[in-house]
């Protein structure tokens, strides 16, 4: 998980916008993180579909939040006008699944341990921003 978390604090750093992506529970988890990421320069913020100008690119970050994972399959396929193909993207689930290479939806995939239990995952996504926010800034500004 270490080795993962390096590798994706890189990307972050390479990154000039983050989105987060997910159900409004799990999100909520992720404040602190975003809080603090602005504070060190990166801008993060929660995706807004209603957002119809926005535009994804190769500099695009997007951090996807999701227990089972469909959401992820779901918005690649539904928002193509907004070119979220092109940006580089993070999964947290605790579903396997997305581990096969041939099940592939993100550059990046974390899988939690545990079966889509909303106490334990939500436990494991506050752990999880913990240490890319304090990785990130153990990296980049010590």
């Amino acid at each position: 998980l270490k080795a993962k978390i390096v590798e994706f604090c890189d990307c972050l750093d390479q990154s000039d916008r983050i989105f987060l992506i997910g159900a409004y529970y799990p999100l909520s988890i992720a404040e602190e993180f975003q809080t603090d990421m602005n504070t060190f320069g990166k801008k993060v913020e929660h995706y807004q579909s209603f957002d119809k100008t926005l535009k994804f690119n190769e500099k695009d970050m997007l951090i996807f939040i999701s227990a089972t994972g469909r959401s992820l399959g779901y918005f690649m396929a539904s928002k193509t006008e907004q070119n979220p193909q092109a940006a580089k993207s993070l999964l947290i689930t605790q579903n396997k699944q997305y581990l096969n290479p041939e099940s592939k939806v993100s550059d990046f995939t974390l899988v939690l341990p545990g079966r889509y239990d909303g106490i334990n995952i939500n436990y494991q996504i506050m752990k999880v921003f913990d240490l890319l926010r304090l990785s990130y800034y153990q990296r980049y500004f010590m």
